[in-house]
């Protein structure tokens, strides 16, 4: 069951929130980008979500990626949403995809209240979604990412069983 933190239950029942979106990625070579909906750059402590050294880890407000809605389903169907981004080489550029840089790389989402001073884990931020990228398109002007939920790795074989 997911936990929202006490002051920021209390942000949403003032009914008149100030709340902001961010996306946290892990490559597998360990390199950290972070991004927020926000106009302005969050600073955030993520230590507590196991970034150890990172004590004034900035997302970035200025990238312009469009996220489609999370689709979260009940059970352990696997839940997703695609990332678009322009293909202008200044994140994702066509030869670190290819070479498989972005190859199933971790993203944490979460949702903050902007307007707390400073910003914490602890009172100011919602997990909304975790996962691992999935298929990248690139397009002739953009790139498309596939952002799958942590059920997508009970759908993975990792075995094959025989008998006599």
């Amino acid at each position: 069951m997911k936990t929202i933190p006490a002051a920021l239950q209390a942000h949403y029942n003032t009914g008149e929130t100030t709340l902001a979106h961010a996306i946290l990625i892990r490559r597998a070579d360990q390199q950290l980008y972070g991004f927020t909906s926000n106009d302005q750059n969050l600073t955030l402590d993520i230590t507590s979500w196991g970034f150890t050294g990172q004590t004034a880890f900035v997302f970035d407000s200025s990238q312009g990626l469009e996220a489609s809605s999370i689709v979260t389903t009940a059970g352990l169907s696997v839940d997703n949403l695609e990332l678009t981004t322009l293909d202008d080489g200044s994140l994702f550029n066509t030869d670190d995809i290819l070479q498989g840089r972005w190859r199933n790389a971790e993203f944490l989402i979460f949702r903050y209240n902007w307007s707390a001073s400073p910003v914490t884990i602890a009172n100011d931020v919602e997990v909304l979604m975790r996962g691992t990228f999935g298929e990248i398109t690139i397009n002739k002007d953009t790139i498309k990412l596939e952002l799958r939920g942590l059920t997508q790795k009970l759908q993975q074989p990792i075995g094959i069983v025989t008998g006599k």
